[in-house]
Formats: C-alpha cells, structure tokens, sequence
C-alpha cells in the first residue's frame, strides 16, 4: 500500500494461532471466495479496509502466482493500493493486526532482517521497488 506522500503501510501479524509464535510484517490479505479479477479486488477492497482503515482510490496489479505449488494450490494476488483515505472497516473476530508506515527504502530493510518479514510482501515490496525504478 502506497499513500499520497509515498509511504508504504504494512501491518504486523501475530502468527501465534498458526505455530510460529512471532509478529511478521505482511500485506493484507485474507481467503479468496470469487478468484474473477473482480472478485480479487472487491475481496482486497475490504481486506484494506478492515486490516488497515484505508480504502483504495486506486488498485493495480503487481503479479499473481502460486506460493508453494509443490504442495498447495495457494494462489497470490499482489495489488498495490493508491490514493489511500481513512475508511475503516470493523476487523474479523480474533484477528491481532498492528499497522505501520514505513519510507519504502525502511520497508526494504527490513526484508533482509531475519524472520521479520513475511516472504510474499518481500517480494510484493521488491518487485514494486523495481517497477518504480524502471519508470
């Protein structure tokens, strides 16, 4: 997620229900019910809204893959929010989410801090550094 003065907003997640037992810096996201490109994006419409309070002026896509195809049909969709005003929507129950603002040069950082940064939003952050760079 980007904001009107180029900040990119991530939020910490508790991966405490999962096994893992630490705070990760992740994306938004949430389980996918409509895989059309418009279901994509309504879901991260309201995924943005109710993990970070913001609604998107604007959506683009980044890259759509599958995670671990080797053994799960995960499929990613990498958006990237614009044009970002304050929208909340009431989180899921049990969901321990924290949200915070980094220069994208700070995000980049921390993807090379060990265990601090979920692999998809590094390479979300990485692949929207590079298409920044090329413009």
């Amino acid at each position: 997620m980007v904001d009107h003065s180029d900040l990119v907003i991530l939020v910490w997640n508790g991966y405490y229900d999962l096994g893992a037992g630490v705070w990760q810096l992740t994306l938004p996201g949430g389980k996918l019910t409509d895989p059309t490109p418009d279901g994509v994006r309504r879901q991260a419409e309201i995924e943005l809204r109710e993990e970070t309070g913001y609604r998107a002026g604007r959506l683009e896509k980044l890259l759509n893959f599958y995670s671990h195809p080797g053994y799960i049909a995960h499929q990613v969709h990498l958006l990237v929010a614009y044009d970002l005003e304050w929208e909340p929507l009431d989180m899921e129950d049990g969901e321990e989410i924290r949200v915070h603002t980094f220069t994208l040069d700070e995000a980049l950082a921390a993807t090379k801090i060990d265990y601090r940064c979920d692999p998809e939003a590094a390479l979300a952050l990485w692949l929207y550094f590079s298409r920044t760079m090329n413009k």
